[in-house]
């Protein structure tokens, strides 16, 4: 490259894929890179991180809507991790009742005996019984021992309200009936 630079009027730079492709064409005179492909660089060796971040950063930050259209297209309702009956498949107690009252006068306000270990899930359907296999009956996944819903939405689109305990294994209650 030194016979060269003396008769050249633009600078010399390369195409790199990894960081050391990088490093060998600075070593042999490249003023800086053209073309990194980031992409590139999370294959090979220790490229598992690197890689996993990538992906984590995608989904998280939403980029270009993809998590919204996964969310919409391939996960429309929450749902529930199948249970690890390998480890326990003895199911948690059935929530008792603590408390029901109306507050603000459209609002009911429940709350159920807290168990140790365990989440809760608040089902509400149109259908009686509640069906607790129906994904799309899931209102909310929870550790709080309570839930606030509207009276009004109760009676104008006449659903009903199951309560479920959730252990740390994923079995889950018989429900509890509001």
């Amino acid at each position: 490259m030194a016979l060269v630079d003396k008769y050249r009027t633009m600078g010399v730079r390369t195409n790199a894929d990894t960081p050391e492709d990088a490093q060998n064409a600075v070593n042999f005179g490249a003023e800086g890179i053209g073309l990194f492909r980031i992409e590139h660089m999370f294959y090979g060796k220790n490229s598992e991180k690197p890689l996993a971040k990538l992906r984590n950063m995608i989904l998280t930050d939403n980029t270009k809507g993809i998590y919204d259209y996964l969310q919409k297209t391939f996960y429309p309702y929450p749902a529930l991790l199948p249970p690890m009956t390998w480890q326990s498949s003895e199911r948690p107690d059935t929530p008792t009742l603590v408390t029901r009252e109306r507050r603000n006068g459209v609002n009911e306000y429940i709350e159920w005996t807290p168990q140790e270990n365990c989440r809760y899930v608040i089902y509400a359907s149109s259908k009686q019984p509640v069906d607790t296999d129906n994904p799309q009956n899931i209102v909310k996944v929870t550790y709080d021992n309570n839930y606030t819903y509207s009276l009004l939405g109760a009676y104008y689109y006449d659903y009903h309200i199951v309560v479920t305990a959730l252990d740390r294994y994923g079995n889950e209650s018989l429900p509890l009936e509001l």
